[in-house]
């Protein structure tokens, strides 16, 4: 409905700003015409050439916003001729200034629209961007035309005083951009684009333009069509000035998008090192990357998924973490494919005629590895135009990144990841363990580790052979998991064996871990294999020595004499070891020796 009222608001605005053009040139073409002085119409033909020739001339020069302001997008230009304008429509009046802008600016607005569609910058329907960009470009030059009329009129027959129209010119440029900043940023509000970087940008380029307001004024005090040598070298000037402003603004805006580049690249290496697991590694990756690009609504990583034997998984899902503007959690979910999945090189998409809420603008970089594609980064902003070549560089090289990124973490994962039952290896388990014991020395802390043995294991395996033994592991890995919180740990301690570490956790809770696993893995019956049942030993942690792997054996070894007891009271339950702790009220270990 917005964007609705958002076109109408294009339309209206350029309907009246171009009736506004059409009646203020019969104005200016009738005998009662109410011209600057008593110039001929010759002379005010030619002058307005003059001032709409620098006024082309200045277009040429466009900077980007971000050359001025950091934090602006990079594409948002601005023109230095609001001058220009102002100071023609004080020397040769406001119906043929007005009318040669209008059409000047429907000219600028198609050829750059032109441009960005042979770019490859467009939405899919080309017929459909043709009517967009026609409506662009006739508000753009309706608004423009029919502002600076409509302040012209405002300022009535003090135009006509020559003593006083060298101090005309601040207060009549100052109206014509306060009226035109306004009018932009209703135009963005419409369109549901984030109203404070519109008013920062309009703020940005009032202030910037109203600066060579003066050399205006001095060009309207000067200003003689018989003797147009000053003016010509007063016009060279404004041109110069341009230039300047282009020079610094583009090399400042170059800057500050290389040291963006080289910080965004630094601190996503640095987050990428400290993380393995995929998760993790992504949220580090999206959220640095985010704050690399304050225009992006959303950051969203696809990461095709590899078909799974015996699993459900299909090779055209795509595992989708995305991050959104204004929130920190990362979103995680498994989606079918899209067709941004299948590029091959760094896309840029502008869609003019996006939907109320829709992306404007999409930045796709693919994630390739030795020539295999991992994925694409999908980067999206409802700014209109919001990546220029900084930000497509920047999105290339963190995609590169993620690439070896996400192949370290691969190769870590077939280091330390069983590839039966994506839980951890032994070895892994086992440097952990020292690691947990360590941390519960130094914070007196206790842990508490459970061993599980799937019953009737070797008989299921005899009689529906190993492809049922291995589904049977996996079910019973995974839902045992999904019991575990994030800060506990699941490994694969051999054959049909699991182990898992519960830190800070008492007896008690660990116990309630353990029933919780087994009830679990119980209510699941397979179409082939039936109802399995697994056996659970729970051991506290007791520092019982300064050998820190003579301690590992102990916990290990006491989880699993509880186990064994728990296969020899019939199987299907879970045994806590008590022999060598106190029972407090709570359950909770209490240490029976304590280091000096």
């Amino acid at each position: 409905m917005k964007r609705q009222l958002g076109v109408g608001f294009e339309v209206a605005l350029a309907i009246l700003g171009w009736t506004a053009v059409v009646l203020g040139l019969r104005g200016f073409l009738a005998p009662a015409s109410a011209t600057v002085g008593a110039l001929a119409p010759f002379d005010v033909l030619t002058g307005a050439a003059l001032f709409l020739v620098v006024s082309a001339g200045s277009r040429l020069f466009a900077f980007p916003l971000s050359g001025l302001v950091r934090g602006l997008p990079p594409t948002t230009a601005l023109t230095l001729d609001a001058a220009i304008l102002v100071a023609g429509v004080l020397s040769v009046g406001a119906p043929v200034i007005a009318t040669g802008l209008a059409v000047l600016l429907v000219i600028d607005s198609t050829v750059r629209a032109l441009h960005q569609r042979r770019s490859g910058r467009a939405p899919e329907s080309h017929a459909v961007h043709g009517l967009e960009i026609a409506r662009r470009a006739l508000y753009t030059g309706g608004v423009a035309g029919g502002l600076l009329l409509i302040c012209a009129a405002s300022f009535g027959t003090q135009l006509r005083d020559a003593d006083q129209r060298i101090w005309l010119v601040p207060a009549f440029g100052i109206a014509f951009l306060a009226a035109h900043s306004l009018v932009q940023i209703l135009h963005a509000a419409l369109f549901g684009q984030p109203l404070r970087p519109a008013l920062r940008r309009a703020f940005v380029a009032s202030a910037a333009e109203a600066t060579l307001l003066p050399l205006g004024a001095v060009i309207v005090n000067i200003w003689d069509p018989h003797r147009p040598l000053a003016f010509a070298l007063l016009a060279v000037t404004y041109l110069l000035v341009n230039v300047g402003f282009y020079r610094i603004a583009r090399i400042t805006a170059s800057l500050r998008g290389r040291v963006r580049e080289l910080h965004t690249l630094t601190r996503t290496a640095q987050a990428m090192a400290a993380e393995l697991e995929v998760p993790r590694l992504v949220a580090a990756l999206l959220r640095e990357t985010h704050r690399a690009l304050p225009a992006a609504s959303s950051i969203e990583l696809r990461l095709f998924v590899p078909p799974q034997p015996g699993t459900a998984t299909q090779p055209t899902d795509v595992e989708r973490y995305a991050l959104e503007q204004g929130r920190q959690r990362l979103h995680t979910s498994t989606v079918p494919r899209h067709p941004w999945d299948g590029v091959t090189q760094l896309t840029i998409e502008d869609n003019l005629d996006a939907p109320m809420g829709a992306p404007h603008a999409r930045l796709i970089a693919p994630i390739n590895k030795y020539g295999e594609a991992l994925g694409v980064l999908v980067v999206e902003s409802r700014h209109p135009s919001p990546f220029g070549e900084h930000e497509a560089r920047l999105v290339e090289a963190v995609a590169g990144q993620t690439a070896s990124a996400l192949e370290n973490a691969r190769l870590h994962a077939l280091a330390n990841v069983d590839g039966l039952t994506g839980l951890y290896c032994r070895r892994y388990f086992d440097t952990r363990l020292t690691e947990e014991i360590e941390r519960a020395r130094r914070f007196d802390a206790s842990f508490c580790v459970l061993l599980l043995d799937i019953d009737n294991f070797k008989k299921l395996n005899d009689s529906l052979g190993h492809l049922a033994g291995d589904r049977a592991l996996r079910e019973v890995a995974r839902r045992s998991q999904a019991q575990l919180r994030n800060v506990d740990l699941a490994a694969r301690y051999g054959g049909e064996e699991l182990v898992f570490i519960l830190p800070k956790t008492s007896l008690t809770d660990a116990h309630v871990v353990a029933e919780r696993i087994r009830d679990a893995v119980g209510a699941h019956a397979f179409a082939d294999i039936g109802r399995i049942t697994v056996s659970i030993g729970v051991a506290a942690f007791v520092d019982s020595s300064n050998d820190v792997p003579l301690v590992a054996a102990s916990v290990l070894g006491r989880a699993d004499i509880a186990l064994y007891r728990a296969k020899s009271l019939g199987k299907d339950r879970v045994e806590v070891d008590l022999g060598p702790i106190e029972l407090t009220p709570s359950l909770a270990p209490v240490n029976r020796r304590r280091r000096a």
